[in-house]
C-alpha cells in the first residue's frame, strides 16, 4: 500500500536517548528527566508505528494473516485518522500529519 509506504518514509529517526542522556548529564535538573523520559516515549511510538507498518505491507502482500489490528490501522490510515493504538501518545499526530518544522526545531535542541 503506497500510503503506508508514504508514512514509513515520512517517519524521522529515533533520537539518539544514550548521547543525549549523556549531554544532560551534566544537569540532573527535572526539566532534563522529563525530557529523557519524553524522548523514550518519542522512541517507542516509532518503533511501534514502524514494525505495525511493516506487519500491514506483510498483511496486505498476503504473507501473513491480517489481525483485526492491522484491519483497523489499514481502514484509518486509508480513512485519514490516527490508528487507536497510535493514540496512546500524544506525538503521533506531529509525526503522521508530518508537522516537520516542529520535529525538526525538537531534534536540533537534543542533537545540537
Amino acid at each position: 500500500m503506497e500510503l503506508s509506504g508514504n508514512i514509513y518514509q515520512q517517519l524521522p529517526e529515533n533520537i539518539d536517548y544514550e548521547n543525549t542522556k549523556k549531554i544532560l548529564s551534566v544537569d540532573p535538573s527535572p526539566l532534563n528527566v522529563v525530557l529523557l523520559q519524553e524522548i523514550e516515549r518519542y522512541n517507542a511510538l516509532l518503533d511501534m508505528i514502524r514494525k505495525q507498518l511493516i506487519d500491514l505491507d506483510r498483511g496486505i502482500q498476503g504473507l501473513v494473516v491480517m489481525s483485526n489490528e492491522l484491519e483497523e490501522i489499514f481502514t484509518c490510515i486509508f480513512d485519514a485518522r490516527v490508528p487507536p493504538s497510535w493514540e496512546k501518545v500524544r506525538f503521533c499526530e506531529i509525526i503522521l500529519y508530518s508537522c516537520t518544522s516542529d520535529i525538526d526545531v525538537f531534534y536540533q535542541l537534543v542533537h545540537h
